[in-house]
């Protein structure tokens, strides 16, 4: 097995983290949904937070389950250099500009008291923020390694 299929095979380990935890922090606000797009009705700033929570989960859940699909497609293919390299790349953007853009909403959002589920996707958004941010180093690391010894 090329060298290279195994850092593929690390990256796709580190891919499902962040994965897992975007879509059970997705899944636990969703206990919310109803109440959120009933304010939403009555407020921009409930409808505008339910629009950027929405967006936020996705983009995480978007870039993490890309990830995957581009590792497994790296382990058991055998693209160019070139080819892997632009999918190393693009990844890694991917992983990171999710991983800012989910972050950048989250910041400011407190824990509730009372609010299990919705504290709980705090804490899974936080994890898998984490997460993406180490996707995006393995990335890197991988386009590292294709750029110093190739395929």
């Amino acid at each position: 097995m090329a060298m290279s299929s195994i850092i593929s095979g690390v990256v796709l380990l580190v891919s499902l983290p962040p994965l897992y935890f975007s879509i059970t922090s997705s899944g636990l606000l969703m206990h919310y949904e109803e109440k959120t797009k009933k304010a939403a009705q009555y407020s921009n700033e409930a409808e505008r937070q339910l629009h950027k929570t929405r967006t936020t989960q996705s983009s995480a859940v978007m870039a993490s389950v890309a990830s995957t699909i581009s590792a497994t497609c790296l382990i058991f293919t055998r693209p160019s250099t070139s080819t892997s390299a632009i999918l190393a790349t693009v990844n890694a953007a991917a992983c990171l500009g999710a991983r800012m853009y989910v972050a950048d909403f989250w910041k400011g959002c407190a824990r509730i008291p009372g609010a299990g589920d919705y504290n709980d996707a705090v804490r899974a958004t936080e994890q898998a923020i984490t997460w993406l941010g180490g996707l995006t180093g393995a990335w890197i690391g991988y386009a590292g390694y294709l750029g110093l010894f190739g395929a």
